[in-house]
């Protein structure tokens, strides 16, 4: 439709901000249809920010501008930006994501090219992503470039942020893409996933262990950062391929292993942590002490031959005691339980299975087997016991909530008072990042 003569720019802009909250209904897009490249034509986008629109009305004329206004609009997005209020960055951004994410995401996609200024505003605009076609875009945005440029890098972080943790095929293609990638982009990316506490993250980990060796430390320090925020997303499997990294020739990432097996506090590598107190290499026997104290929590000095004895007496009480003792922790019988539990709590060898199966029977003893089952996990000190030491905050019985609070002090170093509620204690664990 041709621009009536007497129809102002600003009036164009006026009438297409009133028409924008009803440009998603079916009757009102011939119009809009109309309207909206009348005002593109007259320099369109640009026009609209240039008018004295408020906020509200500005977002509107933006969403209803049609797709033949999405380059103008992303062009204005990326190369106004320092002259932009948030505001009228936020309208924008609003309008672009207002239409269909194939067209967005094309429209993304060509950016791949782009000077740095509009890949960094691409990424900007690539939120909640969640398909591996997305992930490959996100990467090829970021570029190949050995040193990418700084807008680059942090808007890819906090896009990899904002991944769909319950799409498993999203995470495989960013495991797969991060493999490819610079050093700079991975030390990104793995930034970005560092703070996820998500099933899937520890797999993501766990495949960049194949990685170059840089690549393996780093997913090492997450894996143990991962463990050790949220004891629950710990997996044999995935503690078997880190113990196999104490066999690897790279010092670092020998070490690396060593903090997220303490960390995990599993003592199934014992054996190799004690050959390593004796290492050549100084960083790895103080790694491997550090790793010992923190699985057993015993502080035996680096003396391998006391570990030697600890760890032989351990294996002995496993091979011919924890059968019974375990069968008996288990019977529901409190003659029975109460000696076990007293057996159990002087083991410091696997640990977090031994409080694990301790928590099980907390959640439904009677008082007495109850209150020494805190003072069981008390001694064992494996934070695996967290949630069901929680639940026995809310038990009727005040016997039962004094162990239960007496042993989460211990264990977390909080002390929140006798009677703090479960609620409470569940604020201040996440904000002491403890689960």
């Amino acid at each position: 439709m041709p621009t009536p003569p007497d129809l102002t720019r600003r009036a164009l802009c006026a009438a297409l901000a009133l028409l924008g909250p009803v440009a998603v209904a079916e009757p009102a897009r011939p119009c809009v249809a109309q309207f909206a490249p009348a005002i593109v034509a007259l320099e369109g986008v640009e026009e609209l920010l240039r008018s004295d629109l408020d906020r509200s009305a500005l977002s509107r004329a933006l969403s209803a501008l049609g797709e033949a206004a999405l380059p103008e609009l992303f062009r204005a997005f990326s190369e106004r930006a320092p002259d932009l209020t948030a505001g009228d960055r936020g309208a924008l951004a609003g309008a672009l994501r207002s239409h269909s994410r194939e067209r967005v995401l094309a429209l993304l996609a060509d950016q791949v090219e782009a000077s740095p200024q509009r890949r960094s505003s691409a990424l900007e605009l690539l939120t909640e992503w969640s398909t591996p076609s997305e992930v490959e875009l996100l990467f090829d945005l970021a570029g190949t470039a050995e040193r990418p440029d700084a807008r680059v890098l942090e808007h890819f972080e906090r896009a990899v942020a904002g991944l769909h943790a319950e799409r498993s095929e999203a995470w495989l293609a960013l495991s797969r893409a991060t493999l490819r990638a610079p050093l700079l982009v991975q030390d990104r990316a793995l930034r970005a996933v560092r703070p996820t506490r998500a099933p899937h993250t520890a797999k993501f980990l766990d495949a960049l262990l194949n990685g170059p060796d840089l690549l393996a430390q780093g997913a090492l320090r997450a894996i143990g950062d991962l463990w050790a925020s949220d004891p629950h997303l710990i997996q044999d499997d995935h503690l078997a391929r880190v113990a196999e990294r104490l066999e690897r020739p790279s010092v670092p990432q020998c070490g690396a292993a060593l903090v997220a097996l303490g960390q995990a506090q599993d003592t199934t590598a014992a054996a190799r942590m004690i050959e390593l107190l004796e290492s050549d290499t100084p960083s790895l026997t103080r790694d491997a002490l550090w790793a010992l104290r923190a699985s057993t929590q015993m502080q035996i000095d680096a003396t391998p031959a006391l570990w030697r004895h600890w760890h032989k007496s351990s294996l002995a009480w496993w091979e011919q005691r924890s059968k019974t003792a375990l069968e008996d922790l288990e019977s529901g019988e409190p003659a029975r339980i109460e000696p076990a539990l007293r057996e159990i709590a002087a083991q410091r060898l696997q640990r977090r299975e031994l409080a694990l199966r301790v928590s099980r029977v907390l959640e439904q003893a009677p008082v007495r087997v109850a209150v020494l089952c805190c003072a069981t996990l008390s001694q064992l000190r494996c934070s695996i016991a967290i949630p069901s030491l929680l639940m026995s905050i809310e038990d009727p019985v005040s016997q039962v909530r004094a162990a239960a609070c007496a042993t989460l002090q211990s264990l977390t170093g909080l002390d929140l008072g006798p009677d703090a509620p479960a609620r409470d204690w569940r604020d201040a664990l996440s904000a002491a990042d403890l689960h």
